[in-house]
């Protein structure tokens, strides 16, 4: 979904690991006056920031809702992206350990549970498709921003998320704080990957490098 914050025309279009955690929970500040509380739905399930916004396929998102909006999103390097992604969501969260996912199965698909980076490249597509939440995580940027940069007013490189604030706050004139809800940043460096691996990852992040080309990055 895009996040419409109607009263000061301003349309956020979240992209998982590019500080999307942060960015939800300060505009629904922004937007509704109280920070966002995780809660029990009626039916039993687990309500948190990711659940009320949602990371969106930007072909399914209704453009009419940010059309009178400042429409704006966060971009990084593709590489430094997954490298993040897999360090968050393989070796911190463990969702490919033997504890989270079906360990036989993983065995019978060829796949390593808790796999080392390289052996995570390798099969990406296989896991991509094993795991919902690593498929989600590694989605490339486009997935989520479509492929014209030229529809947004504005795309901000994660480091540099200051100059959205400094935007935000001239537009109207409310300063907003951004929390630290998750650490962007990895600690997995680029030179862990193997000419293969880091190979395949260009190739696979081609239309964002492609959408990125004159984004300063």
């Amino acid at each position: 979904m895009v996040y419409v914050i109607e009263q000061h025309k301003l349309a956020y279009f979240p992209v998982p690991k590019n500080a999307c955690t942060s960015l939800k929970n300060a505009f629904y500040l922004l937007k509704n006056g109280k920070p966002f509380v995780d809660y029990i739905a009626d039916d039993g399930k687990f309500v948190h920031v990711h659940t009320e916004i949602f990371s969106e396929k930007f072909t399914k998102i209704n453009l009419l809702d940010a059309q009178e909006c400042f429409r704006f999103g966060i971009v990084r390097d593709p590489i430094k992206r997954f490298l993040s992604s897999y360090e968050n969501r393989v070796l911190y969260h463990a969702e490919l350990s033997e504890e989270n996912v079906h360990g036989p199965l993983a065995r019978e698909l060829g796949l390593k549970v808790q796999p080392d980076l390289n052996e995570f490249v390798d099969k990406l597509e296989a896991y991509r498709l094993f795991s919902w939440s690593i498929g989600h995580h590694t989605d490339p940027q486009t997935y989520f921003l479509g492929s014209d940069p030229n529809y947004f007013h504005k795309l901000y490189n994660i480091n540099r998320l200051d100059d959205l604030l400094v935007d935000i706050e001239a537009r109207i004139g409310i300063a907003i704080e951004v929390p630290r809800m998750q650490i962007s940043s990895s600690n997995v460096p680029v030179s862990e990957l193997s000419t293969k691996s880091l190979q395949k990852l260009k190739e696979f992040y081609s239309g964002d490098y492609a959408f990125l080309r004159d984004v300063q990055l």
